[in-house]
Parts: structure tokens; sequence; C-alpha cells
């Protein structure tokens, strides 16, 4: 076409049925080697049957990856086939390590009221399948996202 690409990457945060159509628009129209950026959205094995050829090397958030390495995520993973005959997600993995959090600060500390909960759940620092897991003082979770990138096979997680 002519122009320059005045860009380090493309951003598209939507579904991967959205990017099924939309990253292979960018060679058709003779722009190549350009990076894609998504979200959550993205962690589905149907993106990596219908576009995966178009999108390798992306980078996208998930907040959990069976992909990754984590201590306690194989059993996790057995645990969770094995009761529901399905993949866990990230609402499943979420709710795991709000539960096993629950239960460390409970086993560690000496716990009478919420209030003595509250103050242990600030200073607790908890390492779970989805990752650290820790909180400020206004409330607010404190949790790395895990990095996903897309190669030739599937999903890696980004070291």
């Amino acid at each position: 076409t002519g122009h320059a690409l005045n860009f380090e990457a493309v951003f598209i945060p939507d579904n991967y049925q959205k990017i099924a159509m939309i990253a292979p628009q960018f060679p058709y129209h003779g722009i190549f080697n350009v990076p894609f950026l998504g979200t959550s959205l993205w962690m589905s094995e149907d993106l990596i049957s219908s576009t995966g050829s178009f999108i390798r090397g992306a980078v996208f958030p998930v907040g959990f990856s069976p992909y990754a390495y984590r201590p306690g995520i194989d059993e996790f993973l057995a645990d969770y086939r094995d009761s529901f005959q399905e993949e866990p997600d990230v609402l499943a993995a979420n709710g795991y390590d709000t539960i096993r959090l629950i239960r460390h600060i409970i086993d560690n500390s000496s716990v009478n009221s919420s209030k003595d909960f509250q103050k242990q759940l600030f200073n607790v620092d908890y390492n779970g399948i989805t990752g650290e897991i820790s909180f400020e003082k206004n409330g607010e979770v404190r949790k790395d996202p895990l990095l996903m990138t897309v190669e030739k096979n599937g999903f890696k997680v980004l070291e």
C-alpha cells in the first residue's frame, strides 16, 4: 500500500472470535511482523486453531494458566478435572486460591475476630496457583498478571 507504519504493536482488546477476523487482515493488506497485544479473552484453544499462524509472538495477560509452573498447580488441575470433567478457568483458580489463603491465615495465626482476620490479611504474602497474593492497606489485592505468548503449537508462559 506504500504507507509507512509508525507503531510498535497493535493492541486488540477483544475476544478470540474477533481476533480470528482481525488478525488475518494484516497480511492480506501487506502488513507483516507486527506484534499483537491482547487481553485475557485471548486464552482459548480455539484462538490457536483458528488464528495461531497470524498471531505468533502475541502477548497477553491472564489471571491463571494451566501452562504455568506454580507449586500445587498439578494437584489442583488433576483434582479439578477429576471432580468436574472439564478444564478449570480463572474463576475456579481464584476460588481455590481464596479458600487456601483463608485456610493459610487460620492455620498460621491467632484469629479470634473479623478484625484479627483483616489484620492478618494485610500482612499475608501467599504464593498460590494464580501467583503471589498480598493486599494493599486500602484492601486492594496486589497480584502480578501472568504473561502468555503464542507459539507455533500453542500458548506458552512468557518468562
